[in-house]
């Protein structure tokens, strides 16, 4: 027998390296393949939901575009062969979208007609009696289950997921397989989300509507309000403004029923205060001005003041000279909210005719502040549907930006601070995002360029010092009314150098971890609102939006290269059989272009040496003594490779007591990455 020799052991050795590399990449190109394609269902997820979140914005008033878009949509991402949406009407509920309506208009028109009611003999009865997610891997094998015309129809794996308002269950989504096939924890979950934005639509119509049905009434009430004011132009000249309506009432009042004394009193809790008098005596005007009585709800006529002995209004008479009165409730409601007095200066009684014109007077009266109160109300309303409707096409704009920048996250960041500050009348707008322990600014504005630097320039860490660092250490929203009397901040540079008082910080939470910070501040104390505060959560969600978009489309660009970098090695190897150069070569250039390194190197260790086979980027002078090989004891810094690390990475090779180590960093920092090519064949690059 011949032994083989050290040639033939050596060359089988090369052989089996070779298989190592082939075993390997053909691991790692299948993980790449399955995470390609996690990725890509995650990506079409998102686009359906999106797609319906876009729907929802158009449709605002009419939810039946985004029951259809949902139902399509969810039967097509979670791979059904039906689904449907049931809406409750009443004490039932009935279909109100499907998958199959187009393709079977007739069925469609007969399910529609059907009613739904809460029970465990159907798929939708049962989620709508549990109010929970139902999940039937096989109707065939289902007791409870009373509906064979669904069975005969080739149904057999189902699942409900219940349209939930405040726990109340408003509808139901069904999807069904023609097949024994459970639905994955990811679908259910997919359809969770559609059964979401399906109620955010249908609550967003029933505000619309409710707003639309109050909005009318308010105007209806104003029109005919205004056409019975003609009476007085006056009143039809200061809707918004009383008082010259009621100056005019007084006077008119006094003149036409020939009286010295007229005043008009509001009431005030319980008591009434004049508002508006007139007086042919100035210091008994002024008198009226600062009485205040209570009131009977209907008209009061006093002949002679002078004689009656329940009249005990200090100086009536002898200031005021009064004589007959006549008093008349301004009702409203059958409530009286104030009066019309008159007076004479003689003892004359008001005539029928008299007493009815000053009832006109006074309706006329209560017209008039009731135009003033429901105008202020409806200009009121208009201001907010008019913020509201700035806030939505803010919050569009933002998406757009969302959408046009994919791979760019700081377009969307400028858009979302510059936005926030013009929206809310803030001095300045802050977003940090956070990078390892600490939280760092990446889009500022504000009207001090200096401020700005500041800010661009410091990181935050979490804790009660600043609003960034109590957002990002509670994961609250945080307001501070004024930072000056605010115990625990600590940030001089916010009131020396930023002039700031009112601050706010929103979290960008994405599952519950906050990976950044949405400030807004003022340069005075000014609490923000309700709906400004809920306008900035908003900017915060797209934020997260956004930056989620960028994370996961930049990680399948760089797996796509990575993939394409493998597959171009395989395609040397393929090309280059029993040629191991141009393979180092390949490898080596692809590990260097696709790591971003200045330099790069792929050795082969002999057992005392290690010898380059293939280098990149370095000076001449140090190629050539690369060339000659390094020893394990001038290369100490991988001898971890040897016993068995699967890499070696060294932050600053400048910081490493070696000469060649020192040499390999000339020109500043120098991180460096080693690992192991192939066990078997002892090798390092």
């Amino acid at each position: 027998m011949r032994p083989f020799s050290e040639k033939e052991i050596a060359f089988l050795q090369n052989f089996a390296a070779q298989a190592v590399i082939a075993m390997e990449n053909a691991r790692l190109l299948g993980e790449l393949r399955e995470r390609t394609r996690d990725l890509e269902e995650s990506l079409e997820y998102q686009t359906g939901t999106s797609n319906v979140l876009n729907v929802i914005s158009r449709s605002t008033s009419d939810v039946q575009p985004v029951l259809d878009t949902v139902a399509e949509t969810a039967t097509r991402l979670c791979g059904a062969d039906t689904g449907n949406i049931a809406i409750r009407e009443g004490e039932v509920y009935r279909f109100a979208a499907s998958s199959y309506s187009a393709a079977d208009p007739e069925f469609w028109v007969k399910l529609r007609q059907r009613t739904i009611v809460p029970g465990r003999d159907s798929l939708s009865g049962r989620v709508l009696l549990e109010g929970r997610v139902v999940h039937i891997e096989d109707i065939l094998a289902d007791p409870d289950y009373a509906f064979p015309e669904t069975a005969a129809s080739g149904r057999r794996t189902g699942l409900g997921v219940p349209l939930l308002r405040e726990g109340a269950v408003l509808g139901t989504i069904n999807l069904s397989r023609n097949r024994v096939q459970p639905f994955t924890e990811r679908q259910i979950e997919l359809v969770r989300t559609f059964a979401d934005q399906a109620v955010i639509a249908m609550e967003n119509a029933r505000l619309l509507a409710e707003l639309q049905t109050r909005t009318r009434d308010l105007a209806e009430s104003l029109e005919y309000q205004t056409a019975t004011s003609d009476v007085l132009n006056v009143i039809s000249r200061s809707t918004a403004d009383v008082q010259p309506v009621l100056d005019t009432v007084v006077q008119t009042a006094a003149r036409l029923c020939r009286a010295e004394i007229a005043g008009i009193a509001i009431r005030s809790g319980d008591l009434y205060r004049y508002v508006a008098t007139f007086s042919l005596d100035r210091e008994w005007d002024q008198m009226l001005r600062t009485m205040t009585f209570a009131l009977e709800r209907q008209p009061v006529y006093v002949a002679d003041v002078a004689a009656d002995p329940e009249f005990a209004v200090p100086g009536a008479v002898t200031l005021g000279g009064m004589r007959t009165s006549l008093g008349v409730p301004l009702l409203r409601e059958g409530e009286s909210i104030g009066v019309i007095a008159l007076s004479r200066q003689r003892v004359e009684p008001f005539t029928e005719r008299q007493i009815e014109l000053v009832r006109t007077f006074a309706d006329q009266a209560v017209i008039a502040m009731e135009n003033a109160r429901l105008l202020g109300e409806l200009q009121a309303r208009t201001r907010e549907l008019e913020e509201s409707l700035e806030y939505q096409t803010a919050t569009s704009d933002v998406l757009k930006v969302i959408s046009r920048s994919t791979f760019d996250l700081q377009p969307v960041l400028d858009t979302l601070v510059e936005t926030g500050q013009r929206l809310c009348d803030g001095a300045a707008a802050v977003l940090a995002i956070c990078e390892g322990d600490v939280f760092r600014c990446l889009a500022t504005r504000s009207l001090d360029p200096a401020w700005d630097a500041f800010l661009r320039a410091r990181t935050f860490a979490p804790g009660r010092e600043t609003v960034n660092g109590r957002v990002a250490l509670t994961g609250e929203v945080v307001h501070i009314p004024d930072i000056t009397a605010d115990p625990d901040f600590h940030l001089p540079e916010a009131v020396t150098l930023g002039k700031m008082r009112t601050m706010l910080g929103v979290p960008l939470l994405r599952d519950g971890s906050v990976v950044g910070v949405l400030g807004l501040v003022r340069e005075r104390v000014e609490p923000f609102t309700e709906r400004q505060i809920e306008l900035m959560r908003t900017f915060a969600d797209q934020a997260v939006i956004a930056i989620e978009n960028t994370r996961l489309l930049t990680e399948l660009r760089e797996s796509l290269e990575q993939q394409t970098a493998t597959a171009e090695v395989l395609q040397v190897i393929n090309s280059s059989p029993g040629e191991l150069q141009p393979v180092f070569e390949a490898i080596l250039e692809k590990a260097h272009t696709h790591c971003g390194a200045t330099r790069g190197g792929l050795y082969l260790f002999d057992g005392e040496t290690f010898r380059p086979v293939a280098m990149q980027g370095f000076p001449q002078d140090l190629a050539e003594q690369l060339r000659r090989g390094i020893s394990v004891r001038e290369a100490s810094y991988w001898e971890p490779l040897l016993v068995g690390a699967p890499f070696v990475h060294i932050a600053d090779m400048r910081l490493i007591d070696n000469p060649i180590a020192r040499r390999g960093a000339e020109g500043g920092p120098a991180p460096i990455f080693y690992c192991h090519c192939a066990k078997t064949a002892r090798c390092s690059a």
